[in-house]
């Protein structure tokens, strides 16, 4: 799901990681908590850590 406003784009999936996608960075945050980002130079070292959050939590139930 993707959410939209005040200049930025909010991406969520089912295990309750969040990544926005701000003026001049990447961030995340886990469902546990865990925060992180980079500079929006940086988009192939943030989608790899975004990648690694995601193969690291398991799925929520259908």
């Amino acid at each position: 799901m993707s959410e939209e406003g005040a200049g930025e784009t909010a991406l969520t999936d089912g295990r309750g990681l969040s990544v926005w996608c701000e003026a001049a960075a990447f961030r995340w945050r886990t469902g546990s908590g865990q925060t992180g980002g980079l500079p929006l130079t940086d988009i192939t070292e943030a989608c790899e850590r975004i990648v690694e959050l995601c193969e690291a939590s398991p799925a929520s139930p259908a």
